[in-house]
């Protein structure tokens, strides 16, 4: 294997493949990157056997073969390449010779022969979408993902085709995402054929599927879905994530029903509020008192070790005086991705989940669970 490629085309792909590929397996082929140089291009692929990600890279092939590079070392010796053109020459004894300028390494491979073959491979995306609609619906609910592994099934996006009763299309999908605190749902009209029912794409596979998208714009994907697998293909990448083997629970019946209060707030000054705020909140108690009273808000945050905080924001609240108590962080993380200058606060009650969501589109909503407030 003897080829060239441009600094920048093959650091770019590395730094996306060390992120794949496992570090602490018990397979250590699985720490490698495989390289294929065929026709003019560099094929690089990694996996950690849940998520596999096969790149393109724009060549000059001098000479066909592959084999296989520990991903980090490998990435890190192109990062601090000159920028210059990168040869890439395989030798005798599997070892790869990296000469970039009068700069010039060697590394130890492994053969190509033991690098093993995923499914990812042998399926042929076939359906399109967006890029930037995919994106905002995972945008919208990624945050709300929980970490806590025990409770398998949340540890993921839920993909989920629901039927509108205020419309007469079938081609409404919701994405979900929930950790018990706060609910996250994103509804949008798109025809996804090869979802029968629901798939949850675990966290891992969002983010890094989302690192893709980030530079697609509205450029159209390819992408289908399997019994196992989510596949989503580019013009140079495609990705393959094995999606999580459960029932999403039902979600529901956490939507609060009933009278409620709509309150409009500007969402840049909520946000810096919420940023200040935060810095004298207590990590023990995690909660922000919210007072809301005569078209204001009062916000109250005390840190027995630190001090205390208040700041005051106007607002459209005539309503009979009412305290809720939130985690700022929770809250945040739900107001920062609404997109837009105006976000309603719709209130159900001091127990009932608090609806969030933007003035002028309600396709994006999230629903956060209050904390107990104890009246003096």
């Amino acid at each position: 294997m003897k080829l060239v490629v441009q600094k920048q085309d093959i650091n770019k792909v590395m730094q996306t493949s060390q992120n794949i590929v496992e570090k602490k397996s018990t397979m250590p082929i699985l720490q490698n990157a495989l390289l294929d140089a065929k026709g003019d291009t560099l094929i690089v692929s990694s996996s950690d056997m849940e998520i596999t990600l096969i790149s393109k890279v724009k060549a000059t092939v001098l000479e066909e073969g592959s084999t296989t590079v520990n991903a980090k070392v490998f990435s890190d010796i192109i990062k601090e390449l000159p920028e210059e053109d990168v040869l890439l020459e395989l030798g005798d004894g599997e070892i790869l010779s990296i000469t970039s300028a009068k700069a010039s390494l060697k590394i130890l491979c492994i053969s190509s022969e033991s690098f093993p073959s995923f499914p990812t491979n042998e399926i042929e995306a076939k359906y399109k979408i967006q890029a930037s609609v995919l994106l905002g619906m995972f945008n919208s609910t990624s945050f709300a993902v929980s970490n806590d592994e025990t409770r398998w099934s949340l540890n993921g996006v839920c993909l989920k085709r629901i039927k509108q009763e205020s419309s007469e299309s079938e081609d409404f999908i919701n994405a979900v995402a929930t950790d018990g605190h706060r609910l996250a749902i994103a509804t949008r009209e798109i025809d996804i054929p090869c979802l029968k029912d629901e798939v949850i794409i675990p966290k891992k596979g969002v983010f890094e599927l989302k690192k893709i998208l980030e530079e697609l714009g509205d450029e159209e994907i390819l992408f289908d879905i399997t019994d196992s697998l989510i596949v989503v293909e580019t013009k140079n990448q495609k990705i393959g994530i094995r999606l999580i083997d459960a029932k999403y629970p039902d979600y529901t019946y956490a939507i609060p029903h009933g009278d409620s209060v709509k309150i409009e707030l500007n969402t840049n000054v909520i946000i810096n509020s919420l940023r200040r705020m935060s810095l004298m909140n207590s990590e023990k108690d995690k909660k922000m008192i919210f007072h809301f009273e005569n078209n204001c808000l009062v916000m109250t945050s005390n840190n027995p070790g630190i001090g205390e905080a208040k700041d005051e924001i106007e607002v459209n609240y005539q309503d009979e005086p009412l305290d809720l108590g939130f985690n700022p962080k929770y809250l945040l993380d739900l107001v920062s991705n609404i997109g837009d200058e105006t976000i309603i606060f719709e209130v159900y009650g001091k127990l009932k989940p608090m609806k969030i969501y933007s003035k002028n589109d309600e396709s994006s909503i999230a629903y956060l669970m209050p904390m107990r407030v104890i009246s003096n």
